[in-house]
Parts: C-alpha cells; structure tokens; sequence
C-alpha cells in the first residue's frame, strides 16, 4: 500500500500542477544566469583592464630601458670623449713639458758655449753678436712656449671646471 501512495505522489509532482509550482524556482534559476552571466562579463572586463595595464607597463617598462640604454651610451660616448681629451692633453703637457726641457737646456748649451767663445777668441764681437741674437730668439720662443702653456693651462682648467659642473649636474640628474 505504502508503495502505492508513494507513487500516487510521485506521478501528482510530476503532474503540471507540480510544473507550476516549479516557476518561482525557474525564474531564480534564470536570475542566477542571469548574474552569473553578468559576473562573467564584469571578469571578462576586468581581466581586459588588467591586461591592459600590464601590457601599458610592458612598454612602459620597455620605454624606460631604451631611455636607460640611451643614456649609458652618451655616458659611455662622452666619458671616451674626455678620456681621449685627458689623453690628448696629457699627451700636449708632456710634449709642452719636454720643449720647455729642451730649450732650457739648448739654452744653458749656448751660454756655456758663449762663455767658452769669449774666453778663446778675443775678437769674438761679431760672433758674439749672433749668438746674443741666438739666446735673445730662443728666449722669445721659451716666453711664446711658455705663454702657450699658460694657455694651456688656462684651458685645461677651464676644461677641468666645465667637466666638474657636468659631471655635477649629471650625478643631480640621476
């Protein structure tokens, strides 16, 4: 009997009285979709934004390198520049340097030499004459030498203050 009830009861649920009474949770089941199907969308454009953003940092990010990239080439370019520049003026102080040598001693040569031409000819007026004219030449070329290197020296420290204030302004910069 009981066997009978339940399936009395369970063809009356099945029945389109039941279908019915079946709607309200439809309609929920549709307003689910319905959700779930807004949240879907809502993730979607989330997931879009989010993309969006990494790929804007991406080359953001990429952007930023090149710029780096740029700067430590003209960093690298211009410390070669003053690398050669200190090279060249290292060079022109010493060729400077050795000149200055050079005629210092082919001065002391000729006053010795003078010395010993006055001492062994008597007559030694006109010889003596050029020789003046001699040491009178070479100290014009020893002063032009040394206001070339007093010139110089003006640019090297010149040069040594602008290579200060860059490379102050350079490391403010960083």
């Amino acid at each position: 009997m009981q066997t009978l009830v339940s399936e009395s009861l369970h063809f009356s649920l099945e029945s389109p009285h039941f279908s019915l009474n079946q709607c309200p949770g439809r309609t929920a089941d549709k307003r689910k979709d319905i959700m779930i199907e807004q949240l879907d969308k809502l993730h979607h454009a989330s997931i879009q934004c989010w993309k969006k953003r990494d790929q804007e940092k991406e080359e953001m990010m990429e952007e930023l390198r090149k710029e780096k990239e740029e700067i430590e080439d003209k960093m690298m370019q211009q410390k070669q520049m003053i690398n050669n520049f200190e090279h060249d003026m290292s060079e022109a102080v010493d060729a400077l340097r050795k000149e200055k040598e050079k005629a210092a001693n082919e001065i002391e040569e000729l006053k010795a030499k003078l010395q010993d031409e006055g001492r062994r000819y008597q007559h030694t007026g006109d010889l003596l004459e050029g020789e003046r004219e001699k040491v009178g030449l070479l100290q014009q070329e020893c002063e032009s030498l040394r206001e070339g290197r007093e010139t110089l020296d003006k640019k090297l420290d010149n040069m040594q203050r602008r290579l200060h204030s860059e490379l102050v302004s350079r490391s403010v910069s960083l």
